[in-house]
């Protein structure tokens, strides 16, 4: 399978502090298809993918939970994803 050598995304969010410690986040993401070849089809469309999540704040970590979806092609990447993301910032 030909894959291009690079690729180009784009995108937006926004997050909505709801309390002290709590987010809400909104995400829309644009990448360009990575496939290379005539035969690939969806594979060489754009991915146009909408995220929606909720973001709890420590002092130095936070943790995340979001639920990713492809938009428009659902042939050329999962449709949708859960992830839970746990962060911490080194403090040196």
């Amino acid at each position: 399978m030909d894959v291009k050598p690079f690729g180009v995304n784009a995108g937006f969010s926004y997050q909505y502090v709801l309390f002290k410690h709590h987010e809400l986040i909104a995400e829309y993401l644009v990448s360009q298809g990575k496939g290379d070849g005539d035969n690939l089809g969806e594979l060489t469309s754009l991915v146009h993918e909408f995220a929606l999540g909720y973001r709890y704040l420590f002092d130095d970590s936070a943790i995340e939970l979001m639920a990713l979806e492809n938009m428009f092609n659902h042939d050329n990447s999962t449709d949708i994803v859960f992830s839970a993301t746990f962060r911490h910032r080194l403090m040196l």
